[in-house]
C-alpha cells in the first residue's frame, strides 16, 4: 500500500508540474493533465480518504455547486444547461492545488514551471507582433514575406495576429490577455518579496516580456485589470517598499505606450488610439454595445431573478431582450460582465454565493499574508501574487466574462489554490499568536499511540483526538509545541534521520485535520549521557523560550508520565497527566509515591487542552 501511495504521489507531483507549465499555453495539454491529475487524485483519495484537506471556501463553493444545479434544473433549456457543467467541473482544479501539494520545495516547482510558461508563450506572442502577418476570421489577409508565400496556412495562422491583435496560442486575444494579466500581477509580487536582488533583476525582465505581450493583445479590460491588481499591492502590503515598486511600474507602461507606438506607426493598430477609444464609450463601439447588453442582462434577471435562465441558455433569450440600439446578432453566449453574466445566469442566489467565496478567500489570504514571518518571502510572494491575480481577474471581468471562459479560469482556480494551501497547510499562525506562551506536548502515548521504538513512519499513528486538539490551540492562538525524548537514536535502535521521517508524518497527518505544529523538539541522547536536553530536564524548554521569548510560568506540558509533569513544575509550568499511553497505569500505580502531583489529570490531549483554553480564558 505505501508503495502505490509513493507511485501515486510521484505521479500526481508530475502531473502539477506539466499542469502548471501547459497553463498559461495549451488548454489541450492542460486539460490532459487536469484529468490525468484527476484520476490519480481520486484513486490516493480512495485508498487513504485522509488526502482530502477541508478548508474556510469548502462551504461557499458548494453552495455555489448547489445553487447551480437548482439553475440548471429551472433552466430555460436543462439539456443545453448541464452540457456546461463542465466549466463547474474546473473547480476541482482549486481543490487539487490545496490537496495534493505536499510541501514548499514543490509549491516553488510549480510556481518555476508557471512563470517559464508564461515567458515562453509572451515571446511567442511579441514574435507574431514582430512578424506583423495578420488574419481577420481566420483567413490570412497581410504575409509581407515573399518566403513564407509558400507556407500552409495552417502554419502561418499560429504565427498570424488576429485583428492586428496578438492571440498566441490561445483561442482569442481576450483570452490570451486576461492569462497574461494574472501572470502579471504574480511575477510582480514574487520580484517585490524577493530578498535577492539577482532574482528582483530577474523578475522586472519577467515583467517586460508579460508586459509586452499584454500590451500586443490590444484588451482594455485586461490592461485595466492588470493596472488594479498591481495597485492593490499597496492594500495587502502598505509600505514605502510596495508604493515605490508599484509607482515604478506604472510610470515604466506610458513609456512603453508611446514608444512601441511611435515605432510601429502606420505598421501596427495604434494602440494609444485604442485606449482613446474608451473616453466616450457612446462614440465606441465596442464600449457602446457592452451597455447596452449589461442593459438587457438587467432586464433578464428582473424576470427570472432567484436561479436565472441556466448555464449557457443566454442566447436562448437574447433577442427577447435585445436593444434596438445593439448590433450583436443574438447567439452570443456572454454578457461581458461578470457579475451581469453570473446573476443572469444562476441568478441572485448565485451571485451571492460567487461574492462569499471571494470574501473569504480575499479574507484568509490577507490574514495569511499579514501572518507569515519575515523569513518566509516566497509563501508572501505567492500568497500576495495569488491576491492580486484574483483582483486582476475581477477589474478585467468588469467588461469581460471572464468567469465564463475556461482557459482564464482555469488560471483563477490555481491562484486561490496556492493561496489557500499556504494558509491551511503552511503551518501559517494569525498575527494574534500569544507569543509568550506554549503548550509543551509529549509525542509518544499523548499526541500518538504508544508502540514503543519507532524506526519506521508506518508505526506513528496519532490518537484519535490529537489533531482535534492541536487545532483547538491553533484557533485559540496558544503555541503548540513537541518535546519528546527518543533514546532510540543513543541505544543505536534506528538513525536520526528518522525522527525526521516519522515527525514528517506527524505534521502531515495533523495538517489533514487542519492543525500545525509550531515548533517540534526531541532529544536523541541515551540516558547514560546526562544530556541536559532529556526530559526532566527543562533543555528543550529553555531552547524554545529563547527562540519564541516565552514565558515558562504562563506555560503548560501534557505527557503520559510522571516525568513529564515534573518537567514542568521544574520552570514553574503547569503539568498535565493524560491517561492515555502509560498514563493511566502510572496514575492507578504510582500517584502515591509523587512529590507532587499533576495540575490536572485528563481522559487525553483533547480533554486536556480544553482544560488549558478554560484556564486561560479565567486568567484574561
Amino acid at each position: 500500500m505505501t508503495a502505490k501511495i509513493q507511485y501515486l504521489d510521484k505521479t500526481i507531483y508530475a502531473g502539477l508540474l506539466l499542469f502548471a507549465f501547459s497553463l498559461p499555453i495549451s488548454i489541450a495539454l492542460t486539460n490532459i493533465a487536469w484529468i490525468g491529475l484527476l484520476s490519480a487524485a481520486a484513486t490516493k483519495i480512495i485508498i487513504d480518504r485522509n488526502t482530502l484537506v477541508r478548508t474556510n471556501l469548502d462551504r461557499p463553493f458548494f453552495w455555489l455547486l448547489a445553487i447551480t444545479a437548482m439553475s440548471t434544473l429551472t433552466a430555460v433549456d436543462p439539456w443545453s444547461s448541464f452540457k456546461e457543467w463542465r466549466q463547474i467541473s474546473l473547480i476541482t482544479i482549486y481543490w487539487l492545488m490545496v490537496t495534493m501539494i505536499k510541501d514548499e520545495d514543490q509549491l516553488k516547482k510549480i510556481v518555476y514551471y508557471f512563470v517559464v510558461g508564461s515567458i515562453l508563450v509572451s515571446l511567442y506572442g511579441i514574435m507574431e507582433y514582430v512578424l506583423g502577418l495578420n488574419m481577420i476570421d481566420q483567413v490570412i489577409i497581410s504575409n509581407p514575406y515573399s518566403f513564407m508565400q509558400d507556407w500552409p496556412t495552417t502554419i502561418l495562422r499560429h504565427l498570424s495576429l488576429d485583428h492586428g491583435r496578438v492571440i498566441a496560442t490561445r483561442s482569442h486575444p481576450l483570452t490570451f490577455a486576461e492569462g497574461l494579466m494574472m501572470a502579471l500581477c504574480f511575477v510582480f509580487c514574487l520580484g517585490v518579496f524577493s530578498e535577492s536582488k539577482t532574482r528582483r533583476n530577474r523578475s522586472w525582465l519577467v515583467i517586460i516580456i508579460i508586459g509586452l505581450g499584454l500590451l500586443f493583445t490590444y484588451s482594455r479590460g485586461p490592461w485595466i485589470g492588470a493596472v488594479l491588481g498591481l495597485v492593490s499591492l499597496i492594500i495587502f502590503k502598505p509600505s514605502k517598499k510596495t508604493r515605490l515598486a508599484v509607482a515604478a511600474v506604472l510610470s515604466t507602461i506610458p513609456l512603453m505606450v508611446y514608444g512601441i507606438n511611435t515605432i510601429t506607426q502606420g505598421k501596427r493598430n495604434s494602440i494609444v488610439e485604442r485606449i482613446e477609444k474608451a473616453k466616450d464609450w457612446r462614440t465606441d463601439g465596442d464600449s457602446r454595445e457592452r451597455v447596452l447588453m449589461w442593459q438587457s442582462g438587467r432586464d433578464m434577471v428582473r424576470d427570472r431573478p432567484l436561479l436565472g435562465v441556466g448555464l449557457g441558455n443566454i442566447h436562448k433569450v437574447y433577442l427577447q431582450y435585445k436593444s434596438a440600439k445593439a448590433w450583436h446578432t443574438g447567439i452570443e453566449n456572454e454578457l461581458h460582465s461578470n457579475i451581469v453574466q453570473i446573476a443572469v445566469e444562476r441568478g441572485f442566489l448565485g451571485l451571492a454565493m460567487f461574492i462569499w467565496a471571494l470574501v473569504v478567500f480575499f479574507r484568509e489570504g490577507y490574514r495569511t499574508l499579514k501572518s507569515l514571518p519575515d523569513n518566509k518571502p516566497f509563501l508572501k510572494a505567492v500568497t500576495a501574487g495569488g491576491l492580486l491575480s484574483v483582483v486582476s481577474f475581477l477589474g478585467a471581468g468588469f467588461t469581460e466574462t471572464t468567469y465564463n471562459d475556461s482557459e482564464v479560469i482555469m488560471i483563477f482556480y490555481f491562484m486561490m489554490g496556492m493561496v489557500m494551501w499556504i494558509r491551511h497547510k503552511a503551518k501559517v499562525n494569525d498575527d494574534t499568536v500569544s507569543r509568550d506562551i506554549a503548550v509543551f506536548m509529549d509525542r509518544d502515548g499523548t499526541i500518538s499511540e504508544e508502540v514503543g521504538y519507532i524506526n519506521h513512519p508506518d508505526r506513528f499513528h496519532l490518537l484519535k483526538r490529537s489533531g482535534k486538539a492541536v487545532k483547538l490551540l491553533n484557533q485559540n492562538k496558544i503555541m503548540a509545541v513537541v518535546v519528546t525524548n527518543q533514546a532510540g537514536v543513543g541505544r543505536g535502535y534506528f538513525k536520526e534521520e528518522m525522527i525526521g521521517v516519522v515527525h514528517k508524518k506527524m505534521e502531515e497527518l495533523l495538517a489533514k485535520e487542519g492543525a500545525f505544529l509550531d515548533a517540534i523538539y526531541y532529544c536523541p541522547h541515551h540516558p547514560k549521557d546526562n544530556c541536559n536536553c532529556r526530559k526532566p530536564k527543562p533543555g528543550m524548554m529553555l531552547q524554545a523560550q529563547e527562540k519564541f521569548g516565552l514565558d515558562l510560568t504562563k506555560c503548560y506540558v501534557i505527557g503520559d508520565k510522571y516525568s513529564d509533569v515534573e518537567y514542568a513544575h521544574q520552570v514553574g509550568a503547569k503539568g498535565i497527566l493524560a491517561l492515555t499511553g502509560y498514563g493511566q497505569g502510572a496514575y492507578e500505580f504510582e500517584k502515591e509515591q509523587w512529590s507532587q502531583g499533576p495540575d490536572f489529570v485528563a481522559s487525553d490531549l483533547f480533554d486536556a487542552v480544553e482544560w488549558i483554553i478554560n484556564q486561560e480564558m479565567i486568567r484574561h
